[in-house]
Order: C-alpha cells, then sequence, then structure tokens
C-alpha cells in the first residue's frame, strides 16, 4: 500500500534524504556517510520513501542505488499553487514546490 505523500515528507530526516537526492542517485552508505546516520536508519527512511514512490531503486553489483521520483512530488506543488500554504505571496515558482512541516520548509525543484 502506497503512503500519501504528505505523510511520508512530513519526517525532517526523510526530507534530508530527499533533498540529497535532489544532486542525484546515491546508494545507502553514500547517505550514511553525507548525513551521518546509522545505515539501519537511512535504510528505514529509504523504505518509507519507497513505499510512498518518492524515490526509486536498482541494484548495482552488491548494493542499491536510489534516485529520486519527482512524480509524486507533484501533488505537493499542486497543493502549494491551490494557495494552501498560507498565500500566493509566500509560493515557489513554478515547477518547484515548498513544504512547511514542524517549522522546517523544503524546496525541490521540478
Amino acid at each position: 500500500m502506497r503512503s500519501d505523500v504528505f505523510t511520508v515528507i512530513v519526517e525532517p530526516r526523510r526530507r534530508q534524504i530527499l533533498d540529497h537526492q535532489r544532486v542525484g542517485p546515491a546508494s545507502v552508505n553514500e547517505l550514511v556517510d553525507v548525513l551521518g546516520m546509522p545505515q539501519p536508519a537511512v535504510s528505514k527512511h529509504l523504505k518509507v520513501l519507497r513505499d510512498g514512490g518518492l524515490v526509486a531503486s536498482r541494484v548495482a553489483a552488491q548494493q542499491r542505488i536510489y534516485s529520486l521520483n519527482h512524480r509524486p512530488l507533484e501533488a505537493v506543488d499542486a497543493f502549494g499553487a491551490a494557495g494552501c500554504f498560507g498565500g500566493s505571496e509566500r509560493m515557489p515558482p513554478q515547477g518547484s514546490f515548498e513544504v512547511l512541516a514542524s517549522g522546517i520548509f523544503f524546496s525541490v525543484s521540478l
């Protein structure tokens, strides 16, 4: 069962992973190094992100490589475009989204 995109991105560590995924595909070990999180925690968050359709994975040798899937984020973009984040004066440019969750803004260009 696929999780709701808003439920998935509300967790700050998952937003950190997504933010890093904007740079390009990365293995679990690369994300562990960049984010300074334990490997089991990164794997757990990647599973939630994968189940929510926000990242895709492929196998390369003996590791999984994760990449960002922009499509589910379009729902967040549409939600913001409808003025649901507090008014059009705060809206990001077309083709990007901005989420306010737990007091932290997260932006991704689509």
